[in-house]
């Protein structure tokens, strides 16, 4: 009985260390996650539609336009209507708790929350029975923070604008992947890391999510909306 309990503690700090461990392994391969077209990173995908006409898939993809964004209009960027083309800009606004071990200075500025705002182009490509969406011009920039305010005189807690330029997809990271591996026992420089490659990971999710919202409201729709 003493040898089972002492085995099931052993078991507990095992299971518990590989997680401590896991936590602390630095995110490096991230970018592997992007795939690679002939102008950078864009996402491709095809699909076949059978029996439905060219502007019967163009109603269904502006439908789907007006369920995924808060205005189509501002949302449509081009469009070319007898060719086939569409062209959206996506924009998604994603706020992130600034992690515990960032590495602040003991006197400075603190921040909470980081605001960013993602961006990227939706191009549709439509013939009859089928049609090609290419998701490219991935960008990231961080726009508002909120946190503790050091000036000289005062400190002040709230929000403000950051003046960041937007980094696109394919720079990913780059400054944080150069200072962890200038300083891999920083423990500041792992979180940093790992904190820009989950913000990364969630772009891409937002746009593999976008890829099936396409294949579950405009493929498998059986019906046209002119069969009345």
């Amino acid at each position: 009985m003493k040898y089972l309990l002492k085995l099931v503690i052993i078991m507990l700090i095992l299971v518990n260390s590989s997680y401590v461990y896991s936590q602390d392994v630095p995110d490096l391969d991230f970018k592997s996650i992007f795939p690679n077209g002939e102008n950078g990173v864009e996402y491709v995908k095809i699909f076949d539609v059978d029996s439905v006409k060219k502007n019967e898939l163009i109603l269904r993809i502006k439908e789907w336009a007006i369920n995924n964004f808060n205005s189509q209009k501002s949302a449509l960027q081009s469009e070319d209507l007898e060719s086939g083309y569409l062209l959206y800009q996506a924009t998604k606004i994603t706020k992130y708790d600034v992690p515990k071990g960032w590495g602040f200075n003991l006197i400075g500025t603190k921040l909470y929350t980081i605001t960013y705002e993602s961006k990227f182009n939706i191009n549709f490509y439509v013939k009859d029975n089928k049609f090609k969406v290419v998701i490219n011009n991935i960008t990231d920039r961080a726009i508002s923070a909120y946190g503790l305010w050091y000036e000289v005189l005062r400190n002040s807690i709230g929000e403000r604008t950051l003046d960041y330029p937007a980094v696109p997809v394919e720079e990913a990271a780059i400054e944080q992947i150069k200072e962890y591996n200038l300083h891999p026992d920083e423990n500041k420089y792992l979180v940093r890391l790992n904190y820009s490659a989950r913000l990364w990971r969630n772009i891409d999710k937002t746009i593999i999510d976008l890829i099936d919202s396409l294949k579950s409201t405009i493929v498998i729709k059986k019906k046209s909306a002119f069969d009345f």
